[in-house]
């Protein structure tokens, strides 16, 4: 029972946390399909039917496994096509205007740094010089 209750309360935990880091869109079904996965091999488990399953039952079943696990993976892989896209089309922009010999005040290392931070890689906001 305490490991249940210790795995909900995890799951808990981890949909406030995704959706304190991603959209609802993208959290929303990973937390259905993860629960989805964890419940069908919890009761597999707990009610002890490993031993009953049929050779169609067991592929079944881990088929029906697989299909959660990929649709959670394209769901992952196009969350990250999606924000990739959205980077570019931040960055494009600065970067033209670096091509085309407008940088901003500082030269090429500010237009690099300006471009970086529009791709949201992590490097911090530049401020120009005036």
């Amino acid at each position: 029972g305490g490991v249940m209750a210790g795995g909900e309360a995890a799951m808990v935990a981890a949909l406030y946390l995704g959706l304190r880091r991603a959209e609802a869109s993208v959290v929303i079904p990973c937390y259905y399909g993860s629960m989805t996965v964890f419940a069908a091999v919890q009761g597999l488990l707990l009610f002890d039917l490993g031993p009953s399953l049929s050779a169609g039952g067991a592929a079944g079943f881990s088929c029906g496994i697989a299909l959660c696990v990929a649709s959670l993976g394209a769901i992952g892989a196009g969350r990250r096509r999606a924000e990739a896209s959205r980077a570019e089309s931040r960055a494009a922009p600065l970067l033209a205007a670096a091509a085309a010999g407008g940088l901003p005040a500082g030269g090429p290392e500010q237009a690099s740094s300006a471009a970086a931070s529009a791709t949201g890689d992590g490097a911090r906001p530049v401020v120009a010089a005036v």
